[in-house]
């Protein structure tokens, strides 16, 4: 038995060195292809941890994370309409391309999705390219309050602005000015964040996250240093001068800079690729 297997091995290694594949364990031989991803994008999680990598390779999860995350979901700041016609340019006759709207099983989300399939049919790989529609969040959210958007201007604005709304007539601040910053970045909650893990302890958190952290830490007078859970150990500690610091003078430009720094950081699309060595 040991023999056949090992001849089994070989054989299916040269059918691989032939660019054949046998779907589902048998059928049609179909011709093995490999599509470059859209190259102006970034990998939505990146793991540097030794000991997450390991595990990785190992194909033991990695704690979790697998190689949808770690490479073939991806974040770019490029145009949609962009990034799909890469993507459509890539389409042979027998693949397929559907326009996502937003609304239904789709929730709050649009795009595209294209699917790559071999000529009998069998798929090889697809591609979701997805966007946030803030538009249409509100819009069903509003159906649970009459129908009452304006209602919910105030709760899906970024926290920065939230914060920033309360000092409108302190200290300077006025209502033209916020607006003026609502304008530029009341869409925020739209875009999408990396996210990084160092190693198998590390708290997992995104560039929103951390930008956020390092806003509080700089109205606490906290060290920047400190890990989000050693963060919030600290603050327990702090009681209602914490709250008190939320609403200093000093806030408003904190929070103006916080909303610069998660602008830069954020990514619009997010570019999701499913079928593994199908895709390079």
């Amino acid at each position: 038995m040991k023999r056949i297997g090992f001849f089994m091995a070989i054989m299916g290694a040269v059918l691989l060195s032939k660019g054949l594949v046998f779907p589902d364990g048998g059928g049609p031989n179909i011709p093995m292809k490999t599509l470059k991803m859209y190259k102006n994008s970034v990998p939505v999680l990146t793991v540097t941890g030794v000991d997450v990598l390991k595990s990785l390779v190992e194909g033991k999860g990695g704690g979790g994370f697998d190689e949808n995350l770690v490479r073939l979901t991806r974040l770019s700041k490029d145009n949609i309409e962009t990034i799909a016609a890469y993507y459509k340019g890539l389409m042979g006759k027998d693949d397929k391309m559907v326009k996502v709207v937003p609304g239904g099983d789709n929730e709050f989300t649009g795009g595209y999705k294209f699917t790559y399939n071999s000529p009998d049919g069998y798929e090889l790989g697809s591609v979701d390219i997805t966007y946030k529609d803030l538009a249409a969040q509100k819009k069903e959210l509003s159906k649970y309050m009459q129908g009452d958007e304006s209602a919910l201007d105030y709760s899906m604005l970024p926290f920065p602005l939230i914060m920033m709304m309360m000092q409108i007539g302190q200290f300077g601040h006025t209502q033209k000015e916020f607006d003026a910053l609502k304008a530029q970045y009341g869409g925020l909650n739209a875009l999408y964040y990396r996210s990084y893990q160092k190693d198998m302890d590390d708290e997992m958190a995104n560039d929103a996250d951390k930008i956020m952290l390092l806003a509080y830490q700089k109205l606490m007078g906290a060290n920047k240093k400190m890990t989000p859970k050693q963060f919030n150990e600290w603050m327990k500690t702090q009681g209602m001068a914490a709250a008190m610091q939320l609403q200093k003078k000093e806030a408003w430009g904190i929070w103006a800079d916080c909303l610069k720094e998660l602008d830069k950081a954020g990514y619009p699309v997010q570019i999701s690729h499913n079928g593994g060595d199908f895709w390079k």
